[in-house]
């Protein structure tokens, strides 16, 4: 099954940051992996029961990359704002506030199919956008946040796990909870300015105490505000801001 393939599209946010591709890239998988392994952010993976449930090496990984956003059972991580799992943004990556100097151009709430390129989830893992999938091994010797850090598929921080890395053009994560399966799409590509970074999130909230959670983090705004802070972050990283 493609990635994510089978989770409703929620949104879509961007940004365009005065930095290359590759920095953008890894500032994106190194937010994450400060953000998601604060004491914070592990009590409250634990509260709501996250899967994957911490940061793991790639051998680690309970029946590998997390498929069409199900990671096993569990799912997300918070830190630092709007607990947001299952919207996906946690508020956890975004600890430093709205995105940078107005550079962040929104896409929010574009509920068509999503657009070819970078925020696509429609291509299998594999082929990538300069220098293909960056994958991982049991026996390379790395901790898990090396491992995310590098962009290897089926390391995981608390909530997410890496179901696709073609660095530096795609990234897709995924994972779940008691009340939400989810997944974001990053999508990275050279713009004039810098490179434009857009966050697509997929997820799906089921029965009635999902449906409940999804009108606590979706409709009340807080995923989208949390999204834009996080992209905010990334960006800071970016360019060392």
């Amino acid at each position: 099954m493609r990635p994510l393939a089978d989770l409703p599209r929620v949104d879509e946010h961007a940004i365009t940051i005065a930095a290359p591709p590759e920095a953008v890239w890894d500032a994106t998988l190194k937010s994450f992996s400060h953000s998601f392994t604060t004491p914070l952010s592990r009590r409250y993976a634990h509260l709501v029961g996250v899967n994957p449930t911490g940061t793991e090496p790639t051998g680690a990984a309970h029946g590998g990359a997390a498929d069409g956003g199900a990671a096993e059972d569990g799912g997300a991580a918070e830190d630092g704002g709007a607990a947001e799992h299952g919207g996906v943004a946690h508020g956890g990556a975004a600890d430093g506030g709205a995105a940078d100097g107005g550079a962040a151009r929104d896409g929010a709430a574009r509920r068509g199919p999503a657009r070819d390129g970078a925020a696509r989830d429609g291509a299998e893992p594999g082929g990538a956008a300069g220098g293909g999938a960056v994958r991982g091994g049991a026996g390379s010797g790395a901790s898990g946040v090396e491992d995310w850090d590098r962009g290897a598929v089926g390391a995981a921080v608390p909530g997410f796990r890496i179901v696709v890395a073609e660095r530096p053009g795609r990234l897709v994560l995924a994972g779940r909870h008691r009340f939400s399966r989810y997944g974001i799409v990053f999508g990275v590509e050279a713009a004039p300015g810098g490179t434009r970074l857009r966050a697509e999130t997929r997820a799906d909230f089921p029965g009635l105490h999902g449906r409940l959670y999804r009108l606590a983090v979706i409709t009340s705004g807080a995923h989208r505000i949390a999204v834009r802070r996080m992209l905010g972050t990334i960006a800071r990283a970016a360019t060392g801001r």
